[in-house]
């Protein structure tokens, strides 16, 4: 017998508009299999990301990338973005 790994999807929901004085706030991504995301900026000088947590560098666009890389019984899942 062949079992197949479970696809998994992450859900994103917009991020709200900040200005440059916000604290850091919270990102939250959910994945269908209960895995954890990870979180990526494409702009280190507008944004940047530890953990869960976004903190704002500087005025400008960044998209921030949802990931989830599958384990052992998922396949990676389709990363998932937003402004």
């Amino acid at each position: 017998m062949t079992v197949d790994k479970a696809p998994q999807r992450i859900t994103f929901n917009a991020l709200p508009v900040m200005t440059y004085t916000e604290t850091p706030f919270s990102v939250t991504a959910t994945v269908s299999s209960g895995l954890t995301a990870t979180y990526d900026s494409s702009n280190a000088s507008v944004a940047i990301i530890s953990g869960d947590q976004a903190m704002i560098k500087g005025v400008g666009t960044a998209m921030i990338t949802a990931f989830q890389a599958g384990d052992s019984n998922h396949l990676p899942a389709e990363p998932a973005q937003q402004y």
